[in-house]
C-alpha cells in the first residue's frame, strides 16, 4: 500500500503544471497559447520572460526533487520507493493528469529527482547542458545530450540499485520521446536556437 501511495502522489505532484499555474498567476496568460505551447521552462521563458522561466524551472525541479525525498519518508531505505517516485513525478510532467494527459517535456523534473539521488551527477550533467546550450544555442540539443547521457552514466559506471538506474533510463527514455519533434528539426536543420522563432 505505502508504494501504490508513494506512485500515486508522485505522479499526481508532478502532473501540476507549474508552467501554466505561473503563467496565468504571473503574466495573467495561458503558456498553452504562447510560443510552442509546451508548458515548459523554456517556453515560459522565452514567451513571458526571465522570470516565470526560472520560476517554472524551479517547480518543475522541485517537483522532482520532492517526490524522492516523500518517498524517502514513507518507505525508508528502499530505493524501489525512489525508483518508482522517480518514473512517477516524471510521467506525471510529461502526461498530467490535469491537462488530459499532456505535459512537459521533463527535464527540469529529471534534473530534481536526480539531485536527490546523486548531488555531484546532477551538477556535472547539468553543467554540460548549460555548455552544450551556450555553444549550440539549441536548447532541446542539450536536454537530449544530457539526460540522455546521464542515464546511461548512471546505468553503467555507477554503484546506485538497479532499480534506482533502471528508473532514471525509463525517464530518460519518456523525455527523448516528448522531443521527438524536436529531434525530427534537429536531423533536418530546422531546429530554432535561443534568440530565433519559438520552439523548444
Amino acid at each position: 500500500m505505502r508504494f501504490l501511495t508513494v506512485l500515486l502522489l508522485s505522479y499526481f505532484l508532478g502532473g501540476l503544471p507549474t508552467g501554466l499555474l505561473l503563467g496565468k498567476l504571473l503574466a495573467h496568460t495561458d503558456i498553452r497559447k504562447q510560443g510552442s505551447g509546451n508548458i515548459g521552462s523554456t517556453n515560459a521563458l522565452r514567451t513571458l520572460g526571465w522570470k516565470v522561466g526560472l520560476l517554472t524551472f524551479a517547480g518543475d525541479f522541485g517537483k522532482g526533487a520532492l517526490a524522492v525525498l516523500v518517498a524517502r519518508m514513507m518507505v525508508p531505505s528502499d530505493p524501489l520507493a525512489v525508483a518508482v517516485a522517480m518514473f512517477f513525478v516524471v510521467f506525471g510532467h510529461c502526461y498530467s493528469p490535469f491537462l488530459h494527459l499532456t505535459g512537459g517535456k521533463g527535464v527540469a523534473t529529471i534534473c530534481g529527482a536526480m539531485m536527490a539521488v546523486n548531488v555531484v551527477l546532477t551538477l556535472f550533467w547539468l553543467g554540460l547542458f548549460f555548455l552544450i546550450v551556450v555553444l549550440s544555442r539549441l536548447v532541446s540539443l542539450g536536454s537530449i545530450l544530457a539526460v540522455s547521457g546521464a542515464a546511461l552514466h548512471t546505468l553503467l559506471f555507477t554503484a546506485h540499485p538497479l532499480v534506482i538506474r533502471v528508473a532514471l533510463l525509463l525517464c530518460a527514455m519518456v523525455c527523448i520521446y516528448r522531443h521527438k519533434e524536436n529531434i525530427e528539426r534537429l536531423l533536418q536543420g530546422k531546429e530554432p536556437r535561443l534568440g530565433g522563432h519559438h520552439a523548444d
